[in-house]
């Protein structure tokens, strides 16, 4: 993918497992975090005469909605970022040499997603009323190394199963 330039990426599909379980614990974290803020500032807003009731009704609206929208946004982008793994390691030519190195690497690989995964049920259990709105984020965190194997697997499948055409 876009996150790791170099030239000749041709068997990266563990280095992108890597990339991914960074970017969604980050964002799993941040998201509640936010969330936290944002009511925190719906709750100024409510209690401050300064305001118009439009404001208010704004913002309140804004605080309701907000967890349920980045939950969703939380496991589009999810899925979605699978999805294109796979669609690019259709795109790939890749030496089959390189399978021997992922099934090395995959205990690795799902030794680091299941830390991840430990660490963020660590921070829902410090955060549960923060956290409590996003339960799709939750237990998706909470079966990321289920999906970090399956992406990695079927991404194997399509990366080194493809028919080759001489021309």
């Amino acid at each position: 993918m876009g996150f790791l330039k170099r030239k000749n990426k041709k068997g990266n599909l563990g280095i992108e497992a890597i990339v991914i379980t960074a970017i969604f614990l980050t964002l799993a974290i941040a998201i509640p975090i936010y969330s936290k803020v944002t009511s925190s500032i719906n709750e100024e807003i409510q209690s401050d005469d300064q305001y118009s009731n439009t404001s208010k009704r704004i913002m309140g609206d804004f605080s309701n909605s907000m967890p349920l929208l980045y939950d969703n946004i939380f496991a589009f982008l999810f899925f979605g970022y699978i999805l294109a793994v796979w669609v690019a390691a259709y795109f790939i030519d890749s030496h089959p040499i390189f399978l021997v190195v992922l099934i090395l690497m995959l205990p690795f690989i799902i030794y680091i997603s299941m830390g991840v995964s430990n660490t963020y049920a660590e921070f829902v259990a410090d955060m549960p009323t923060e956290t409590a709105p996003f339960i799709k984020t939750i237990w998706l965190m909470q079966k990321l190394p289920y999906f970090i194997l399956a992406m990695i697997s079927v991404g194997a499948v399509i990366l080194y199963t493809k028919w080759r055409t001489g021309g």
